[in-house]
């Protein structure tokens, strides 16, 4: 990599400061192949400044740690991210918000009828129905905003860098209009709705619960009319 040769100059030249203690440093850089290279070196306290440097190859460990960090903020279902990391999301387009002179839209999306194919087919079927319908949002929306599955039927659609108000709408009424076809698994034919509250906020001392659980409310004001 081109900073490896800089790094490896000021470990063995600054042995004794900050962070390498007793002599001793540690640092990763990664490889152009997509691979990490772990170097650590130590002095051996000669006078003429000896020092052992190991270099071991740790793209293992990288994709692991990629790996494990990916887990811990994507649904392990649909692939989707989490809501954790939706809430992460949120948070930061909210503080934004200042700096831009743009809003932000929430989508709660609830699954009408979801319930009644998990009973009546398994929840294999229901598995399918959910990835089906992870895949049909994120093709509706675009590249910057964000498909979150909020947990069991429940999904949220974050969007950034609203110029208006009403620019959700339309969103909303596209990503209904997407559930809301058939979808085949095997020989069956399931159909479900999609009931969507939609928030849109200007204000970046909002909170990111505040306003999903403001989406959230306007969902269930949606549910109640539908029905």
């Amino acid at each position: 990599p081109d900073d490896f040769d800089t790094r490896l100059r000021d470990a063995l030249s600054n042995p004794n400061a900050g962070e390498f203690e007793r002599g001793a440093a540690e640092f990763e850089v990664a490889l152009r192949d997509g691979g990490a290279l772990a170097i650590s070196t130590s002095s051996l306290g000669e006078p003429d400044g000896s020092t052992v440097i190991c270099f071991r190859d740790a793209t293992g460990e990288l994709r692991a740690r990629r790996e494990l960090e990916h887990r811990a903020m994507h649904d392990t279902l649909t692939g989707l991210p989490n809501r954790e990391l939706l809430m992460d999301r949120l948070s930061v387009a909210l503080a934004r918000l200042g700096r831009q002179g743009t809003a932000v839209g929430v989508l709660f999306i609830d699954l009408d009828g979801f319930k009644e194919v998990n009973d009546a087919h398994g929840h294999t079927v229901g598995d399918e129905l959910l990835v089906s319908v992870a895949s049909r949002l994120r093709r509706e929306v675009r590249d910057g905003d964000t498909v979150a599955r909020y947990g069991g039927d429940e999904f949220v659609v974050l969007c950034e860098d609203l110029a208006r108000i009403d620019a959700a709408q339309p969103l909303a009424r596209r990503l209904a209009e997407a559930v809301a076809q058939p979808v085949s698994t095997g020989e069956r034919l399931l159909i479900v709705q999609a009931s969507i509250g939609v928030v849109v906020e200007q204000n970046p001392a909002t909170s990111a619960d505040a306003l999903v659980r403001r989406a959230d409310a306007e969902m269930y004001r949606v549910k109640q009319r539908v029905r």
